[in-house]
């Protein structure tokens, strides 16, 4: 195991394209989140990144396939166990560098704001982050380990990603649906007459409201999507004068609360990944 995970560090990190941007994206996108984090955190900066990761993860397992590396290292002795954990080991722990450089930058060029963010906060949300990468990366691992071909994986890893982004942005929506609105009524003079209180269609009732909010929570990108809000809701300045339209200690609490189930959803969730992914590949067919 020893030497299969020094053989694939050797092949990742002899090509000074690919450490420039393992080392210097992440730095980048910290940077720009550190300076903007007075106005909120944006997760419009973590994009670039998940997409490396994407790119990176399918890359790897892509050339092992394409080259017939995983094949020799059967044929070599090792199981496809031990060659599919060496991998899965790479990438998390490639994904999860990238999310801590981003995570570092963004800590000491935002600190004037996160200065005042209480501390266990913080950590929270720096466990949280930390978790996501490495359940993104165990996904894509899972995901790619069963493509052989180089070009088909990198654009499924990129799919991929996109995927869990556009799953985690509507499931929130969906969530974040009241179970009323209120629909206000005017005269042709523009007036207002009345207004009535309507039940949402779009509300989605228990159990299954339970149910989406744990696949939610699950999805990685829906992990840092919860992180994002909890923390932008302690740097954001509303400014003198100016009031949100809800109660902010309330939305903190309800936020923060969330960190704490976070972690152990995410430990299970990228154990079931890691298991569905090995047993698949022990039935891949090594050409």
């Amino acid at each position: 195991m020893r030497k299969l995970l020094s053989a694939a560090l050797f092949r990742t990190t002899r090509h000074p394209v690919f450490l420039a941007i393992l080392l210097v994206l992440p730095a980048v996108l910290g940077i720009a989140t550190g300076n903007t984090l007075r106005y909120g955190v944006d997760d419009l900066f973590l994009l670039p990144m998940l997409f490396a990761f994407g790119a990176f993860v399918a890359l790897s397992w892509g050339r092992e396939h394409g080259d017939g590396t995983l094949r020799n290292k059967v044929i070599a002795g090792y199981s496809r166990g031990q060659v599919f954990f060496a991998e899965l080991l790479l990438n998390t722990a490639l994904c999860t560098l990238m999310m801590l450089i981003f995570a570092v930058f963004t800590t000491v060029f935002g600190f004037s704001v996160l200065g005042k963010v209480p501390a266990t906060v913080l950590l929270r949300v720096g466990l949280c982050l930390l978790l996501s990468a490495v359940g993104m990366g165990a996904l894509l691992s899972a995901v790619c380990c069963l493509i052989s071909n180089r070009a088909l994986s990198a654009i499924v890893g990129v799919l991929l990603v996109l995927c869990l982004m556009y799953g985690a942005t509507s499931l929130q929506h969906v969530l974040e649906q009241e179970p009323t609105f209120t629909m206000e009524y005017f005269d042709e003079n523009g007036e207002f007459t009345h207004a009535e209180e309507l039940e949402n269609h779009l509300y989605v009732h228990e159990p299954l409201r339970t149910a989406l909010d744990v696949a939610n929570r699950a999805n990685p990108f829906g992990q840092l999507n919860q992180c994002m809000a909890a923390l932008s809701e302690y740097v954001y300045d509303w400014g003198d004068g100016y009031e949100p339209h809800y109660d902010v200690t309330a939305e903190k609490a309800e936020l923060t609360a969330r960190l704490n189930t976070l972690p152990l959803i995410s430990l299970f969730s990228t154990a079931a990944i890691c298991a569905a992914g090995w047993a698949l590949f022990r039935r891949r067919n090594l050409k």
